[in-house]
């Protein structure tokens, strides 16, 4: 029987996935707006969240107008969320934020850094803390939500590329800490060092860090064989599905072959149309004529009758000439 958890811990291995997101933007500009650009009762307000890594960046913009240039702080109630869709040594983010005003032919733009990450650092699944950060020039003071997580429950690390989860069948007992590190579990007859039950002489799982066995890559030789058994296995189910389905296929086109080669035979084998036979006969010229009897004497003329001259010249009679008609 194919385990549908194993199958799912490498399937979850290949699409490790970093999301950050960053909510409950608040600006103080220390003062008025309107020190910054006199003579403005009015501005528009441009506000832009930059993610950089190793391979990828992106930009989310919000914008708001019409703001009153009294003001001395302006939120923003939009989140932004980001997506890595690869892995990365590092992770940057930053945020600008501009006011524009009709009266000044060029708006004030200042920077933030929010947040900067390496791979050296060791992550927990999901990281939830309140950024505070001053702006580059003017010192305006940004505060805001930020938020890093995997996008499953048993991914962990810097890139979500580390694996834990938790287990208790016959031979081990052990669940996961928020750093993807394996917990034994708290049993009289689970050996504390390796998560074994007591009694357990199969090999030692790896140790209980980060980097461990909780990695898709650091996984065992015996996982490793079982996972591509079953995707041989299914790759030679399909294949033998596929020949079935010609075979079937050519059996059919078989048998309507045999039944129209019968049908053939016996149509030959049919005796002729009487009709047709009569109608393909030669006609006879005389066919059309009367058959004669054939001539006969009677031969009761002559009995008792005497053959002289003058009996047979009573007797005879000159036969009528025939014509015969041209057919």
């Amino acid at each position: 029987m194919i385990n549908i958890f194993l199958v799912l811990n490498f399937a979850i291995c290949a699409l490790g996935l970093v999301q950050i997101q960053l909510n409950h933007f608040f600006v103080d500009f220390n003062g008025p707006i309107s020190q910054l650009l006199p003579n403005c009762v009015g501005v528009d307000t441009d506000f832009g969240v930059y993610l950089t890594d190793s391979n990828y960046s992106a930009l989310q913009t919000f914008s708001k107008l019409q703001q009153n240039a009294v003001k001395t702080t302006m939120s923003i109630d939009n989140s932004t969320l980001f997506t890595l869709p690869s892995a990365t040594s590092f992770v940057s983010v930053a945020a600008s934020f501009s006011i524009r005003c009709s009266t000044s032919p060029y708006p004030i733009t200042d920077m933030f850094l929010i947040f900067t990450d390496y791979k050296d650092s060791v992550d927990e699944n999901s990281v939830s803390i309140n950024v505070r950060t001053l702006s580059v020039t003017y010192g305006w003071v940004l505060t805001c939500g930020f938020v890093r997580f995997c996008e499953t429950p048993t991914e962990f690390g810097f890139n979500c590329d580390q694996h834990c989860l938790p287990v208790n069948d016959m031979y081990f007992c052990y669940t996961c800490d928020g750093f993807g590190r394996k917990l034994c579990c708290d049993k009289n007859d689970v050996n504390q060092s390796d998560c074994s039950y007591n009694g357990y002489t199969g090999p030692t799982p790896s140790t209980t860090t980060v980097m461990s066995s909780t990695n898709c890559n650091g996984s065992s030789a015996k996982e490793n064989a079982y996972f591509w058994s079953m995707i041989g296995l299914a790759i030679l189910s399909a294949i033998l599905l596929l020949l079935l389905i010609i075979a079937l296929g050519w059996l059919f086109l078989r048998r309507k072959e045999l039944k129209e080669d019968e049908s053939s035979k016996e149509e030959k084998n049919k005796p002729k149309n009487s009709k047709a036979s009569r109608e393909s006969r030669p006609v006879s010229r005389n066919s059309g004529r009367r058959s004669r009897r054939p001539y006969y004497i009677d031969d009761h003329y002559f009995e008792n009758q005497g053959y002289d001259d003058d009996t047979l010249a009573d007797e005879w009679v000159e036969p009528m000439p025939r014509r015969v008609a041209r057919v």
